[in-house]
């Protein structure tokens, strides 16, 4: 004879694939996600200025990004600009160095993915940060493909 589960108990239950998987990602690469905790706190997720198109979309988003990687994290940061792969909609994001990895970042969101899944890269500049210092223009890189491979 079995004895039912209590509603906390199959609750416990039901969570626990989302506790593994958590813990799993935490231990894959906990480095990310606590950048990904620090810059959303740091921009308040866009609470207090979000996206509008034309106005403050992802090309403003992502140099507040790279100024943010740069100056408060010390990170090298690089801005990365696509067409979508339907060619409809451009797109502009981050490429971020942490330790010895290139990371893509999606400034709009606030997190760390491969936004060129979605993407396809048309060129990679310097940003308007070099070495933590704020410069006078950004730089397209010549050779992207060559330094930064299949992103």
């Amino acid at each position: 004879m079995s004895v039912p589960l209590t509603i906390s108990q199959a609750k416990a239950i039901c969570l626990m694939p989302v506790a593994i998987l958590f813990i799993a990602i935490l231990i894959h690469n906990p480095i990310i996600i606590g950048e990904e905790v620090l810059i959303q706190n740091y921009f308040n997720c866009w609470r207090d200025n979000p996206y509008v198109l034309d106005v403050h979309d992802c090309t403003e988003m992502a140099v507040e990004t790279e100024e943010y990687w740069e100056t408060v994290r010390g990170y090298d940061c690089y801005w990365v600009r696509g067409d979508s792969k339907d060619g409809n909609t451009g797109h502009r994001w981050n490429l971020v160095k942490i330790g010895n990895d290139y990371h893509q970042f999606e400034s709009t969101t606030l997190i760390f993915n491969d936004v060129s899944d979605n993407y396809d890269i048309l060129w990679i500049e310097t940003g308007y940060f070099v070495d933590g210092k704020k410069v006078n223009k950004s730089i397209q890189l010549d050779d992207w493909k060559k330094d930064f491979g299949d992103i």
